[in-house]
């Protein structure tokens, strides 16, 4: 059974449920004046319908009495036969087609039972005729609207919403509920003028601020869009939204710092609502804090264990602490949950290529470019693993075809220069072009670039780190330290030293330089003196590690 959404801020109502605990919207009611007695309709005897003793439908009734009917269908809905109600009132109105008020009473508790089935097309439907028998009742135009927008028939809610404006200009949830219409056709300016209404009615809504600047930062205004969030906060300090889409505004604005702060006092008001969650997660991800990101991230799947993009931003996180066995088993369970993500693909065609899995990331790579064939980056992952491999032709090939789509994508641009030079004249003069520093559990700990301008070459790099680590691990069942020296994998010349529980590893296109094994030696007694306390226990925030890098970079001199 669906569950019914609040057409106000969209958290689940529940079936049966008399309020929206967050917003206070209240879904349609029942009408029970027919089956208590009185009103406007005549019900048997004038007595409750369950006074003791009193069958749902006496034996040998007539089947077209559309009184026994009535109380048919009530007594079902009292035992919880939801559907035979509904069939016994679809039979009244049947039997009773004169619109009188048995029919509007009839529609009243129909339509509300659909509604809390989840059916809201039918329930729309019905309750787009009751306003038809009763147009002077508002409510039956907002109940329609509202079962419309739970249906996702926005089209028809929209209409709705109008014809209540029309009737009621100043009814300032309609206006809200207008304005987020238009505002999921993409019509912004007309959900604006929605909006500054309703704020201009309502001030100290903070809701309804909180939906203005969400209209602003869709039409590109984040500055607006902020100022309206300052608003819905003066107004009350503590709606998680305004925190939250403030941060997000702050985070467009370039200010990811304070987004942070925003985001968090957000999580703490909030701390179930998982798209705060994650847009925090999203922010300490961009400021480079991947370990706290990847808590965040975490801390959401274990309540949405079947989201795709979730299990996408793990094994993001894992993919930046260099974890890539994590980050590859977190892609597979993101294609698990969207097998036709063409970003999942992507992102384990690069695991895969880290891992030195090759074939397996060029199989990935075209996955990939079959959900998404203008894929330039799939393209230039292919051209890394064929240039890896030492296939210039086919890198070359890739690299190009990546051009063509995007032009931009200057690491291809600077791949297909790289393979076509070495295609065309093999490695040329010696050059120390990358240099690493790597722990002994395989995690990078600096990398210096003798094109920092130009880092092509972020999946060559990849691919140069994978071999290195593979070395590495290969090295602990050698007996002799000496036995460490140079590795060869396609084109490239790694040169590799140890000094404890730390590694160097100098790419070099050519003859081994004089002297370099000695000043890569002398580069990890200096490292790990200054750093072994820090290494002991490091998270993996390289940011705690600039000056290793400045260390690296001084060997490409």
């Amino acid at each position: 059974m669906t569950e019914p959404a609040c057409p106000t801020c969209g958290r689940a109502l529940g079936p049966g449920s008399g309020g929206c605990p967050s917003c206070g919207h209240r879904p349609p009611a029942h009408d029970r004046r027919a089956v208590q007695g009185g009103g406007d309709l005549p019900s048997g005897e004038g007595r409750p319908l369950d006074a003791p003793g009193e069958p749902a439908v006496p034996a040998g009734a007539p089947s077209d009495d559309w009184r026994l009917w009535e109380k048919r269908a009530s007594a079902l809905e009292r035992s919880g036969d939801p559907e035979g109600a509904i069939a016994s009132y679809r039979r009244l109105l049947e039997l009773n087609p004169d619109n009188g008020p048995a029919c509007v009473i009839a529609l009243r508790n129909l339509a509300a039972v659909l509604f809390n089935l989840g059916r809201f097309a039918e329930s729309g439907e019905a309750f787009e005729r009751l306003s038809e028998l009763e147009p002077e009742v508002d409510a039956h135009l907002a109940h329609a609207r509202d079962a419309f927008i739970n249906a996702r028939d926005r089209g028809r809610a929209l209409a709705l919403a109008r014809r209540l404006m029309d009737r009621e200009p100043d009814d300032v949830d309609n206006l809200l509920r207008t304005g987020d219409l238009l505002c999921a056709r993409g019509e912004l300016n007309e959900a604006l003028l929605c909006y500054e209404r309703a704020v201009m009615l309502r001030p100290d809504d903070a809701s309804a601020w909180v939906r203005r600047g969400d209209a602003e930062c869709l039409a590109g205004r984040a500055q607006e869009g902020f100022a309206c969030y300052e608003q819905a906060l003066a107004a009350d300090i503590r709606e998680a939204r305004a925190w939250a889409h403030k941060g997000v505004a702050l985070d467009s604005l370039d200010r990811p710092d304070e987004a942070v702060d925003c985001l968090r006092r957000a999580s703490e008001l909030a701390p179930e609502d998982d798209e705060v969650r994650l847009s925090l997660g999203e922010v300490l991800y961009k400021l480079g804090h991947f370990s706290e990101a990847l808590e965040v991230f975490s801390s959401v799947s274990a309540r949405r264990p079947d989201s795709a993009l979730v299990w996408l931003r793990i094994g993001d996180c894992h993919h930046a602490l260099s974890r890539d066995q994590l980050a590859l088993d977190a892609y597979e369970r993101s294609l698990a949950h969207d097998p036709d993500s063409a970003e999942g693909w992507l992102k384990k065609a690069v695991a895969m290529f880290r891992l030195g899995r090759y074939p397996e990331a060029l199989a990935a790579a075209d996955r990939s470019i079959e959900r998404d064939f203008r894929s330039d980056f799939a393209l230039y992952i292919k051209s890394a693993v064929h240039f890896t491999l030492g296939d210039m032709g086919r890198s070359l090939e890739m690299a190009e075809r990546a051009v063509a789509i995007n032009p931009q994508n200057r690491d291809a641009a600077r791949l297909a220069q790289l393979s076509r030079t070495r295609h065309r004249h093999g490695d040329g003069a010696p050059v120390i072009t990358e240099v690493f520093v790597v722990l002994n559990d395989g995690r990078l700990l600096a990398h210096a670039s003798r094109h920092p301008d130009q880092t092509a070459d972020e999946l060559l790099v990849t691919g140069m780190l994978t071999a290195i680590r593979r070395f590495i691990k290969d090295s602990f069942r050698l007996t002799d330290v000496e036995e460490l020296g140079m590795l060869e994998i396609g084109h490239m010349k790694i040169l590799i030293e140890q000094w404890k529980s730390i590694f160097s590893a100098v790419v070099v296109s050519g003859e081994e330089p004089p002297g370099l094994r000695r000043e890569m030696r002398r580069m990890l007694v200096g490292i790990f003196d200054r750093y072994h306390e820090l290494l002991r226990s490091w998270d993996g925030d390289v940011g705690r590690l600039d000056g290793i890098a400045s260390e690296a970079s001084r060997l490409l001199a």
